[in-house]
Protein backbone atom coordinates (compact mmCIF):
# COMPACT_ATOMS: atom_id res chain seq x y z
CA UNK A 1 0.00 0.00 0.00
CA UNK A 2 2.83 2.55 0.39
CA UNK A 3 4.53 1.84 -2.67
CA UNK A 4 1.47 2.97 -4.46
CA UNK A 5 0.69 5.73 -2.54
CA UNK A 6 4.25 6.91 -3.10
CA UNK A 7 4.20 6.01 -6.69
CA UNK A 8 1.09 7.77 -7.32
CA UNK A 9 2.45 10.92 -5.07
CA UNK A 10 5.67 10.82 -7.39
CA UNK A 11 3.28 10.66 -10.60
CA UNK A 12 1.13 13.48 -9.55
CA UNK A 13 4.13 15.83 -8.91
CA UNK A 14 5.89 14.66 -12.64
CA UNK A 15 2.27 15.86 -13.76
CA UNK A 16 2.00 19.06 -11.72
CA UNK A 17 5.72 19.84 -13.26
CA UNK A 18 5.16 18.88 -16.83
CA UNK A 19 1.78 21.38 -16.60
CA UNK A 20 3.75 24.23 -14.93
CA UNK A 21 6.82 23.61 -17.25
CA UNK A 22 4.09 23.90 -20.18
CA UNK A 23 2.98 27.01 -18.99
CA UNK A 24 6.06 28.44 -17.64
CA UNK A 25 7.76 29.79 -21.26
CA UNK A 26 5.84 33.06 -21.51
CA UNK A 27 6.08 36.32 -19.43
CA UNK A 28 2.50 37.41 -19.04
CA UNK A 29 1.57 40.73 -19.35
CA UNK A 30 1.70 41.91 -15.37
CA UNK A 31 0.92 45.04 -16.26
CA UNK A 32 -1.79 44.66 -18.41
CA UNK A 33 -1.22 47.06 -21.27
CA UNK A 34 -2.10 44.88 -23.76
CA UNK A 35 -4.97 43.28 -21.85
CA UNK A 36 -8.20 44.14 -23.90
CA UNK A 37 -9.66 43.90 -28.07
CA UNK A 38 -8.18 45.43 -30.72
CA UNK A 39 -9.54 46.19 -33.97
CA UNK A 40 -6.98 46.63 -36.60
CA UNK A 41 -7.07 49.73 -38.25
CA UNK A 42 -4.33 49.30 -40.79
CA UNK A 43 -1.53 47.41 -41.83
CA UNK A 44 1.37 47.63 -43.98
CA UNK A 45 3.29 44.19 -45.59
CA UNK A 46 5.88 43.86 -47.35
CA UNK A 47 6.64 41.18 -49.80
CA UNK A 48 9.53 38.27 -49.00
CA UNK A 49 12.27 39.16 -50.62
CA UNK A 50 10.82 42.59 -51.73
CA UNK A 51 13.56 45.65 -51.30
CA UNK A 52 11.55 48.29 -52.83
CA UNK A 53 8.98 50.57 -51.32
CA UNK A 54 7.03 49.20 -54.35
CA UNK A 55 6.72 45.99 -52.94
CA UNK A 56 5.34 46.98 -49.42
CA UNK A 57 1.39 46.83 -49.53
CA UNK A 58 -0.62 49.32 -47.50
CA UNK A 59 -3.93 47.64 -46.53
CA UNK A 60 -6.83 49.40 -44.58
CA UNK A 61 -9.77 46.98 -43.96
CA UNK A 62 -13.18 47.60 -45.68
CA UNK A 63 -15.88 45.72 -44.89
CA UNK A 64 -13.85 42.98 -42.86
CA UNK A 65 -13.48 43.13 -39.48
CA UNK A 66 -10.14 42.20 -37.37
CA UNK A 67 -10.26 41.75 -34.14
CA UNK A 68 -7.29 40.51 -31.22
CA UNK A 69 -8.62 39.53 -28.00
CA UNK A 70 -5.73 39.82 -25.27
CA UNK A 71 -5.59 38.25 -21.36
CA UNK A 72 -2.59 38.71 -19.64
CA UNK A 73 -1.10 35.51 -21.03
CA UNK A 74 -2.68 34.71 -24.41
CA UNK A 75 -4.01 36.16 -27.52
CA UNK A 76 -6.96 35.03 -30.26
CA UNK A 77 -7.36 36.54 -33.60
CA UNK A 78 -10.75 37.00 -35.76
CA UNK A 79 -11.25 38.24 -39.09
CA UNK A 80 -14.87 38.53 -40.46
CA UNK A 81 -16.92 39.66 -43.04
CA UNK A 82 -18.79 42.79 -41.18
CA UNK A 83 -22.18 42.78 -43.41
CA UNK A 84 -22.44 38.83 -43.17
CA UNK A 85 -20.86 38.01 -40.05
CA UNK A 86 -18.84 35.15 -41.66
CA UNK A 87 -15.90 34.10 -40.50
CA UNK A 88 -12.75 33.97 -42.16
CA UNK A 89 -9.83 33.83 -40.17
CA UNK A 90 -8.84 32.72 -36.39
CA UNK A 91 -5.92 31.71 -34.47
CA UNK A 92 -4.55 32.36 -31.45
CA UNK A 93 -1.92 31.04 -29.01
CA UNK A 94 0.46 32.56 -25.89
CA UNK A 95 2.63 35.68 -26.17
CA UNK A 96 4.83 37.52 -23.87
CA UNK A 97 5.64 40.95 -23.75
CA UNK A 98 9.50 42.39 -22.45
CA UNK A 99 11.06 45.50 -23.13
CA UNK A 100 9.54 46.67 -26.05
CA UNK A 101 9.71 43.37 -27.58
CA UNK A 102 5.89 41.43 -28.27
CA UNK A 103 6.06 37.78 -28.83
CA UNK A 104 3.79 35.57 -30.26
CA UNK A 105 3.24 31.65 -30.78
CA UNK A 106 0.31 30.36 -32.55
CA UNK A 107 -0.94 27.38 -30.84
CA UNK A 108 -3.65 27.04 -33.52
CA UNK A 109 -5.06 28.69 -36.59
CA UNK A 110 -7.74 28.37 -39.72
CA UNK A 111 -7.10 30.60 -42.46
CA UNK A 112 -5.20 33.13 -44.09
CA UNK A 113 -1.77 33.01 -43.31
CA UNK A 114 -2.00 31.88 -39.70
CA UNK A 115 -1.30 28.29 -40.36
CA UNK A 116 2.06 28.73 -41.79
CA UNK A 117 2.89 30.14 -38.42
CA UNK A 118 1.87 27.01 -36.41
CA UNK A 119 4.24 26.55 -33.67
CA UNK A 120 6.67 29.04 -34.90
CA UNK A 121 7.58 32.54 -32.05
CA UNK A 122 6.77 35.41 -34.08
CA UNK A 123 8.59 38.22 -32.82
CA UNK A 124 8.00 42.53 -32.98
CA UNK A 125 9.04 45.37 -31.89
CA UNK A 126 5.97 47.32 -29.89
CA UNK A 127 4.81 50.62 -29.57
CA UNK A 128 2.18 51.47 -27.11
CA UNK A 129 0.34 54.53 -27.39
CA UNK A 130 -2.37 55.30 -25.10
CA UNK A 131 -5.41 53.28 -26.92
CA UNK A 132 -3.34 53.06 -30.23
CA UNK A 133 -0.91 49.49 -30.63
CA UNK A 134 1.49 49.35 -33.67
CA UNK A 135 3.92 46.44 -34.16
CA UNK A 136 6.84 45.35 -36.54
CA UNK A 137 8.77 43.23 -37.59
CA UNK A 138 9.62 40.54 -39.77
CA UNK A 139 7.41 37.04 -39.25
CA UNK A 140 9.19 33.05 -39.83
CA UNK A 141 7.61 33.43 -43.23
CA UNK A 142 9.79 36.20 -44.27
CA UNK A 143 6.95 38.29 -45.02
CA UNK A 144 7.77 42.06 -43.42
CA UNK A 145 4.49 43.34 -41.31
CA UNK A 146 3.51 46.91 -39.28
CA UNK A 147 0.28 46.55 -37.74
CA UNK A 148 -2.12 49.03 -36.14
CA UNK A 149 -4.50 48.28 -33.82
CA UNK A 150 -6.80 50.32 -31.66
CA UNK A 151 -8.68 49.47 -28.64
CA UNK A 152 -12.18 48.67 -28.47
CA UNK A 153 -13.13 47.89 -25.17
Amino acid sequence: MHRIGTRMLIGVALLVAGVVAFAAPHEPDTNGSLVGTWRLVSATYGNPGGKEIRDWIHYVPEGVVHLKHITPTHFTVVTYEAQSKKVTIVGGGHYSLQDGTYKEMVDYAMGGTLPELLGKEQSFTLRLEGDRWTHSGTLTNGQRIEEIWERVR
